[in-house]
């Protein structure tokens, strides 16, 4: 979809007029958006850390995780040595701790699920066989 010059991408946005709650709190208490910058730097500059962060935040703002693409083969019937080789490449530094947490996590939620179907399936095979019994 390809939007015309001067045309809105989100057309039910803020309505007209609508001053932003932050900055009209800034105007009206500092007098302006400039002046609160000079109140938090010289508060900064006499120690205070809060403002420093918020200085540092808006010169160089945080970093966002960006997972690289990654390709896995893991064996589902021998997790151990896919968990294994996946603690190897993060070792390696191939990749990052928090991408390989979550496949950990994934993994670990995968067997879960396996061990739960079992459980059902023995637990059915239980029951028809008491039926059976019973019936007899």
């Amino acid at each position: 979809m390809a939007f015309k010059p001067g045309q809105s991408g989100n057309p039910a946005g803020r309505p007209r007029g609508r001053k932003d709650e932050v900055l009209a709190a800034i105007r009206r208490v500092y007098g302006g958006e400039a002046e609160f910058w000079d109140q938090v730097a010289t508060a900064a500059k006499g120690g205070d850390n809060e403002c420093l962060r918020l200085l540092v935040a808006r010169v160089r703002p945080a970093l966002k995780s960006v997972a690289p693409t990654f390709y896995a083969k893991l064996d589902m019937s021998s997790l151990e040595s896919s968990l294994t080789s996946l603690i190897g490449e993060v070792a390696a530094g191939k990749v990052p701790t928090d991408l390989a947490r979550d496949l950990i996590s994934s993994v670990k939620h995968v067997t879960e699920l396996t061990k739960l179907e079992e459980f059902e399936q023995r637990l059915t095979e239980l029951e028809e066989r008491r039926g059976r019994l019973s019936a007899a």
